[in-house]
């Protein structure tokens, strides 16, 4: 009897909801040498820390007014009116409800709403202890801007259900995963500022934990992707895939009173954590241009071995960021605190990353390793070729020839890391001439095909296959990015 009268009164509620309340979204070694005290850079202002929290998921629409223009609401959706009926058949049993592969098809959920109505499918479905949607329901709640909540369902199959000519609907839908699941809604907000909420989806599944993320936003007439595309890989999927520990969220970076989302690309947990050792988290920025959000920033996670510290600094080097590529360049010669790496280390830690998911008494205790003398030798030599390189492209020209004397004389002939010193000289020599970085860059790359195994041994990594390293055996111009 006391469960008959709470669906009554679920039921007069979402009658009430039905007839026009708008319903707010739901819970969803070697002695370091010193670089001359010009080189001291900090990092650019705007730069965002690594510390930065990314914030957790929210599934509440979040508006920020003051900042944000006024949207018009479309015209309110016209939706059938079927009264509550506590004696309708249940459109999902308790047995088929409790299948996690229990599949739900477009014509047996919209047959059913068209039937028997919304009022009666949601009374049946919302958990009467603590008022949970159940049985696949993620949100009911207005995600186009007319004042009529629409209603997401997943199970198998994921759906976003609206009305049109008096007629339930499907606005959107999207296939079961890889393991049969439907995707879920993560968080609704609205970070562009439109007054139309964005909707972040939970969509593809891996089998190691990995798992993608599509954001997509109702545009007038239909759901549409809000992520663009890259233009250097078209075929590309609209979706941002991470890793095991992967997180998606949204925070206002560059303080300017619109939400930027944030994702956090994470680590694997399973067995493909062997793949690509040593791992670095990093979290990408994607900021609103307009029309799409698009992929505006990479930071990576402070670098832990020196040739991270290195590629770091030819990546902001190449985007022009100059005074984060001097820092950099600069904490891969000074900085006692950054590791070493040689081929057999990658072996060890893959070793330490399967005693830390098994019993550690079955594997045998690593066997302790040496650096390899001649890697800082090379990463410090090529740090202050590149050192060189930004001071001209500054216009610095006499702390650039401060800097390749200090280079040739800490690495000359035949040592250890003295191939730079030749590739400065390369370069000087053409630049002295010809004071033209594109002309001179081309002669240096020109030495650099010739002496490929020489310059990269160890700037490329021996056994280094960190995620997003630098391939300089396929990206020659990052060793001289002026050439143009």
């Amino acid at each position: 009897m006391l469960k008959s009268y709470a669906l009554i009164l679920i039921g007069l509620v979402l009658l009430g909801a039905l007839a026009g309340c708008h319903q707010q979204a739901g819970s969803l070694s070697n002695s370091t040498p010193e670089i001359p005290p010009q080189a001291t850079a900090a990092l650019t202002e705007n730069r965002v820390p690594w510390d930065t929290p990314n914030p957790p998921p929210s599934t509440t629409a979040t508006f920020m007014p003051a900042t944000a223009p006024t949207a018009t609401g479309a015209p309110a959706a016209m939706c059938p009116n079927i009264p509550i009926n506590l004696s309708a058949p249940a459109f999902i049993t308790p047995k088929d409800g409790a299948n996690p592969l229990f599949f739900i098809s477009e014509q047996e959920i919209l047959a059913y709403l068209n039937t028997h109505g919304l009022a009666t499918f949601l009374a049946q479905n919302k958990n009467l202890d603590d008022a949970r949607w159940i049985n696949g329901i993620q949100a009911y709640t207005d995600l186009t801007n007319d004042t009529v909540p629409e209603l997401v369902f997943g199970r198998g199959n994921f759906f976003i259900i609206g009305c049109l000519n008096n007629q339930f609907v499907v606005l959107y839908q999207d296939a079961p995963n890889a393991y049969q699941r439907a995707a879920e809604v993560i968080q609704v907000v609205d970070a562009n500022g439109n007054g139309i909420p964005e909707i972040t989806l939970r969509t593809g599944q891996k089998t190691q934990g990995g798992h993608s993320f599509r954001i997509i936003e109702w545009t007038g007439s239909q759901f549409d992707s809000l992520l663009l595309r890259p233009e250097s890989a078209p075929g590309q999927s609209d979706e941002i895939s991470v890793n095991a520990t992967g997180e998606i969220g949204v925070q206002d970076i560059d303080h300017d009173g619109r939400l930027e989302y944030v994702v956090s690309i994470g680590i694997p947990t399973g067995e493909t954590y062997q793949l690509f050792i040593p791992w670095r988290d990093e979290h990408n920025y994607y900021n609103w241009n307009g029309s799409r959000f698009v992929l505006s920033e990479t930071v990576f996670s402070p670098p832990q071995y020196r040739i991270q510290a290195v590629h770091d600094a030819d990546r902001a080097s190449m985007r022009g960021d100059f005074n984060l590529a001097l820092s950099l360049y600069q904490q891969a010669i000074n900085d006692p605190e950054l590791e070493w790496w040689v081929p057999e280390k990658r072996a060890g830690l893959i070793q330490a990353f399967f005693n830390s998911q098994s019993d550690m008494s079955t594997f045998p205790t690593p066997t302790a390793l040496q650096p390899d003398p001649a890697e800082y030798d090379h990463l410090a030599a090529y740090a202050y070729y590149r050192i060189m390189l930004v001071y001209i492209a500054q216009g610095r020209l006499s702390d650039a020839q401060a800097t390749y004397t200090q280079l040739r004389q800490k690495f000359p002939s035949d040592t250890a890391g003295s191939i730079y010193g030749l590739l400065a000289e390369r370069f000087w020599n053409a630049y002295s001439t010809t004071p033209d970085m594109a002309a001179a860059c081309t002669l240096t790359l020109e030495f650099v095909a010739h002496n490929k195994d020489a310059v990269f041994d160890y700037i490329n990594g021996r056994d280094y296959y960190s995620p997003r390293r630098i391939d300089y055996f396929n990206g020659t111009d990052y060793i001289c990015p002026f050439n143009q």
